[in-house]
């Protein structure tokens, strides 16, 4: 049986997309688009991007004197932590989780200050309907162009399926004293490591600054 969740989505969709034929695009619309979707679709997938970045550095082991066959593989203690390399990678993870907040609170601003039209009224869909796991339909829909253009979706690493990031969103005002798991879900980016790895090469994202890794 089909879950609740996606049986609201599927309805909410459908009756999006049957309007859609009905009012057909017209230049407001269109004008909207490219003023405000193109700009926020952007944005969202540069957020996107600094996560990839950060879950690439997170994934870095940085010694600075290499182990030597046999020596214990524990994890690095203090000394080793506060080494130059290890240092600068901490920096800049904490540096791109600082970016992230900043893309999300400027995509939150996007949506407060948007019109109410077709357009519109679709990315609210996919941005506030989630799937059975949990996952916006944002990202399902995006699996084929990812799949497409080479991205994990084409992939068996399943990296797509893994959340960027996690944290407690608390309930709305009727449930003050409760918190869920919020997940960040995001496609492949220029950013993304399993795509550097299988391609063998590195262009970083025009928006986002050097990295020294």
């Amino acid at each position: 049986m089909i879950p609740k969740c996606e049986r609201k989505f599927h309805s909410a969709y459908q009756r999006c997309m049957s309007d859609w034929k009905k009012f057909g695009i017209v230049k407001e619309l269109e004008d909207e688009k490219k003023s405000w979707i193109n700009p926020f679709e952007e944005e969202r997938e540069r957020g996107h991007a600094i996560l990839q970045r950060r879950r690439r550095l997170m994934d870095i082991k940085v010694a600075e004197h290499p182990k030597q066959e046999g020596e214990s593989q524990k994890p690095p203690d203090y000394k080793e932590a506060c080494t130059p390399a290890e240092s600068t990678r901490q920096k800049e993870i904490q540096d791109l989780m600082e970016a992230y907040w900043a893309s999300n609170d400027l995509l939150l601003s996007m949506i407060d200050k948007r019109s109410q039209n077709l357009y519109v009224r679709r990315v609210d869909i996919l941005r506030n309907h989630f799937d059975r796991h949990g996952r916006p339909y944002f990202w399902v829909l995006e699996r084929a162009k990812c799949a497409d253009t080479g991205g994990c979706c084409g992939r068996d690493c399943g990296c797509c399926d893994k959340a960027l990031l996690a944290y407690n969103r608390p309930f709305g005002y009727l449930y003050p004293d409760q918190k869920r798991v919020f997940r960040v879900y995001g496609h492949c980016t220029v950013e993304c490591p399993c795509c550097i790895q299988v391609r063998h090469r590195y262009h970083p994202h025009p928006r986002l600054p050097k990295s020294n890794f």
